[in-house]
Order: structure tokens, then C-alpha cells, then sequence
């Protein structure tokens, strides 16, 4: 096209199962670059030179291996289109020769059959990217790496990671709105975010570009690369900018510490097994609705709320909060107490605070003082779309009616369990299993024995 010709593609499926990006199949139609879909070139005529090209008419038909529908010639469809230049487009694969007689499962030679999680048919051997599922993308092909690691890890462990997770396993809506949500908790109302559309890159005219091969994107200038930059939700990912160790009040943050192990000569260990929040079900996602560690952080003058109480939605001092403990159907009783001890605690630092607080759960482990609290049978949290309020509308334990109360914020305590990585600690320092008790964060402790000389545990 830029040379001067007049070009045209073949293509044998529809536009559909066309692999390309959307940005392409846009600039090729702005250029006026014609596509015959649903043909496919049968052979090339001419005497001594190319002279015309016949193609047949194709129509879809069940899927093939890559799940695209697979093209069948329309019987008596050929057709003869003049052409002086052929430039066949027939893909590529990958060498896997060096594969035979290993066991792999290599279907036709093409690719390499694996699972999921990048395992193959032969115990020990791993594969992604291209190979494993033929043309696609660099992101995929380093996603499939590192599903591939993890895997590898387990298999060499003997384990699976518990966060470790199959895409197949991840609810990639669910994914996104949790971490919206931990945007805006942990660090600005989202409220204020205001929604803006990608700043469009600028391009040649056609007219021009379609006549030479300088580069079609012409880039932003100032005031375009500001407005987009300005987009940016920073997410908070650690990018090595080192700003953090120098704003930091209190030089806690040392940027360029490396790692080092170090031989200790102690005469005793105090093991302190912290438990971890268990993550909320998803019908309590919602903007006003923090969970127990993240209103402990709200709490903390050095977090990211400088201990003020606000509403992660819109910044705002609530003047009502919820505090509800809830059970699921899988839960364990055994840390239900210890839970609930740590939710009182924080209702009273609340109520400190001048917010009016109430305590909801199905089992009052201990007097709450001053702080009222409702043991309840059943309920159901919602939003207020307008107000981003949240309605509780619950039952009490021994009365009929279901009442309805609602409050600016909600703090959920969904439990804690016992990290696997605190019972290997242990093991490593002679602590057994049925010694290891938990303790909360923030909850005062006590220091007990253990079998090992030594060796003592926070509880």
C-alpha cells in the first residue's frame, strides 16, 4: 500500500476469529484495506509470472484444538481474482522435536498438551507461552510463566500455595471489585475519583501516512501526557521511587536494606503465632464496610487515616457505626471469643471517639460495658445507593420481629485462622502444632512454656 499498490487481504474465517487487535483491524480499515472473509486461496495462476490467485468460499464449522470455529470449503465456490504479487501469511510454530520420545503429549507436532497450570503429560516437565497454546500475547505468555513457577514450586514442596489459585478458580469481576474497594479503603475515598475516558493518541492523516513508513502514533505533547498521567489511580504497587523513605516522620522505612541472615546466641524465644483475617464473603463488598484489621489501621496514627475514623467512600466522619461479627457455615468456634474480644475493643476506641457504636453478633462472649450490643439470629446488610449508608436488618435472639436500623459505616469481623506458614516457623524452633495458640493483634498477652527448653509462647 505504501509502495503504491492496491492491496487486499484473504482471510478464511469471519472477522470474529480474526487474530488481531482491535487497533489494527481499525487502522486497516481506515486505510482502506479491503478483507475478503470467509475464502481461502486454492492456487496460484500464470504462465511464467503471477497473474491471478483462486480462492474458494469457506463457511464455519464446529471448533477446532484453539477453540475457534474450524473453516470448511463451500463445494463449486471458486472464484478467480487478478493479482501480479502473492505474500503468504502461513504462521509459525515451534520446533518440538527435540521433545520425541520423551512421553510429552506434542498433538500433530504443533504444541505442547498441558493443564491449567502448565504441567505437561510427563511428571516433572512444564510448558507455556506459545508453545503450550499457540500465537498469543507476551502478557499471556508471561502469566503462563508464572502459573508454571508456582506449580513447579508445588510440585517440588509437595503443597499447594493457598493463594495460589487456576484462573478457571478466580471470579475476575469479583477480583476487580475487591480491589476497588481496597483502593478506596486503604487509601482515598473513591468519591472523589473522577472518571475520565484515555487520552486518544494522535496519528498522521491517512492521506499521508498510507504514502511513506514514518511512524503513524505521532505521541502526546505536554498538556495530553499531563491529562493522562493524571488518570493514574496510583495503586500503590511499589515501582522503587524510594519517595516513601524520605517523607516517612519517623525513618522507619530503610529503602536500600538488602537481606541478611544473622546467628543470634539468645537464652530464650518467645514465639508470638499472630492470626489472619479471613477474606469477608462477597455480599459484604461494600464502600462503607471495612473489615476488622482494616478499621485497625484506620485507627493507627501512622496509617493511612492518621487515626481520624472516616467513611473510605466519601472521607466523611461517621457519626453511627455497626460493628457485626458473623459466622459462615465452615467456620470454626475455636478463636470466636478472641475475635470478638478484639471487635469490643475496637467499638470502645470508637466510642471514644465520639461515634455512637453497636455490637451485632450471634454470641455475646463477654460483657461489653458501656457499649451496646444485641445478640442476633440472622442479618442481612445492604447499601444505600444514594447515601452509600448501610441498612442492617436483623433478627434478635428470643423476639419475632425483624427490625432495621441504619448506620454511616460498618466494621465486619468474618473471623481468623491460623496462617500455615506460622505452624512451619514453629516446627522450625521445636514448637508442636497442638502447642501453638493464637493471639490478636493489639490484645494484651500472656507468656507460657512449652515442652522445649527455651521456647515460650505468646498467647
Amino acid at each position: 500500500l505504501r509502495l503504491g499498490s492496491e492491496v487486499f487481504i484473504v482471510y478464511r474465517r469471519s472477522k470474529a476469529e480474526m487474530p488481531a487487535s482491535k487497533e489494527e483491524l481499525v487502522a486497516q480499515e481506515e486505510e482502506g484495506i479491503k478483507t475478503i472473509f470467509l475464502a481461502n486461496p486454492t492456487k496460484i495462476l500464470g504462465s511464467s509470472r503471477v497473474e491471478k490467485i483462486e480462492c474458494v468460499r469457506m463457511e464455519l464449522g464446529p471448533p477446532d484444538e484453539t477453540g475457534r470455529r474450524r473453516p470448511v470449503p463451500v463445494e463449486g465456490s471458486e472464484f478467480v481474482t487478478d493479482v501480479d504479487t502473492v505474500i503468504p501469511a502461513i504462521g509459525q510454530a515451534s520446533d518440538l522435536k527435540f521433545l520425541e520420545g520423551s512421553g510429552v503429549d506434542t498433538p500433530k507436532g504443533r504444541w505442547i498438551s498441558t493443564l491449567k497450570d502448565g504441567r505437561t503429560t510427563v511428571g516433572g516437565i512444564f510448558a507455556g507461552g506459545d508453545a503450550a497454546t499457540g500465537a498469543a500475547t507476551v502478557i499471556e505468555a508471561i502469566a503462563a510463566g508464572k502459573r508454571a513457577a508456582l506449580s513447579i514450586n508445588d510440585y517440588l514442596s509437595g503443597e499447594k500455595r493457598a493463594d495460589f489459585k487456576e484462573e478457571s478458580e478466580i471470579d475476575l469481576e469479583e477480583y476487580e471489585a475487591r480491589e476497588k474497594l481496597n483502593l478506596s479503603k486503604d487509601y482515598f475515598p473513591l468519591k472523589d475519583i473522577e472518571h475520565g475516558e484515555r487520552v486518544k493518541m494522535p496519528k498522521r492523516l491517512v492521506e499521508e501516512r498510507i504514502r511513506n513508513f514514518s511512524e503513524e502514533e505521532l505521541g502526546y505533547d505536554e498538556e495530553m501526557a499531563v491529562e493522562e498521567a493524571n488518570r493514574c489511580l496510583s495503586c500503590r504497587k511499589c515501582i522503587g521511587c524510594g519517595i516513601c523513605a524520605e517523607v516517612c516522620p519517623l525513618d522507619a522505612i530503610e529503602y536500600d536494606q538488602t537481606e541478611e541472615r544473622t546467628e543470634m546466641d539468645v537464652e530464650k524465644i518467645i514465639f508470638a503465632a499472630e492470626m489472619e483475617e479471613k477474606i469477608p464473603p462477597e455480599e459484604y463488598m461494600y464502600q462503607n464496610l471495612v473489615t476488622q484489621i482494616e478499621f485497625e489501621r484506620m485507627l493507627s496514627e501512622s496509617g493511612p487515616y492518621g487515626g481520624i475514623i472516616m467513611r473510605p467512600y466519601d472521607g466523611d466522619i461517621p457519626k453511627r457505626i455497626a460493628f457485626l461479627q458473623i459466622q459462615t457455615q465452615t467456620d470454626d468456634d475455636e478463636y470466636s471469643p478472641i475475635a470478638f474480644k478484639f471487635l469490643l475493643q475496637e467499638a470502645k476506641s470508637a466510642e471514644e471517639r465520639g461515634v455512637d457504636s453497636c455490637i451485632f453478633a450471634h454470641e455475646i462472649h463477654e460483657d461489653t460495658g458501656d457499649v451496646k450490643s444485641l445478640k442476633i439470629r440472622d442479618i442481612k446488610v445492604t447499601e444505600t445507593e444514594a447515601t452509600k449508608n448501610l441498612s442492617l436488618k436483623y433478627a434478635v435472639e428470643g423476639e419475632k420481629e425483624e427490625k432495621e436500623e441504619e448506620f454511616e459505616m460498618v466494621v465486619l469481623s468474618v473471623g481468623f485462622s491460623l496462617p500455615e506458614h506460622v505452624k512451619e516457623m514453629g516446627k522450625l524452633i521445636g514448637v508442636k502444632p497442638e502447642e501453638i495458640e493464637c493471639r490478636m493483634p493489639t490484645v494484651d498477652s500472656e507468656i507460657m512454656k512449652t515442652e522445649k527448653d527455651g521456647v515460650f509462647i505468646a498467647v
